[in-house]
């Protein structure tokens, strides 16, 4: 797998994990009155607290949008090579075995293309 695609999921990965996170603190802490939001150890109260909810909640929104429109799938054409290649394929065999692996491989290429449509 390229380092490109590995980065993508783990973007992926992180975004819909903190999405959810930021949206649940920031609703738990706009609608709950007796929750107590502290920032440099201070807690906040009335319109900074509101604020700091409202904060979190369009974070989180921003994050579960993100997820779902820009990170929805690849179509990227250098993603291709990220799909598992099967292991168990058909081929002809011969007594050659460099030819044996080429015919191998080209097995395993055409079980993946079979697989894309």
């Amino acid at each position: 797998m390229s380092l490109a695609a590995k980065v993508y999921n783990q973007l992926r990965l992180s975004i819909s994990i903190m999405g959810p996170c930021f949206l649940s603190v920031g609703l738990y802490t706009f609608f709950n009155p007796e929750s107590e939001v502290v920032r440099n150890g201070e807690v906040l109260n009335g319109s900074e607290r509101i604020e700091s909810s409202v904060f979190f909640i369009a974070m989180g929104t921003a994050f579960i949008l993100a997820r779902l429109f820009i990170f929805r799938y690849r179509r990227n054409p250098d993603f291709t090579n990220d799909i598992p290649l099967p292991t168990i394929v058909y081929f002809e065999k011969t007594n050659s075995v460099n030819e044996n692996i080429r015919r191998y491989k080209e097995a395993q290429k055409g079980a993946v293309d079979k697989r894309k449509m």
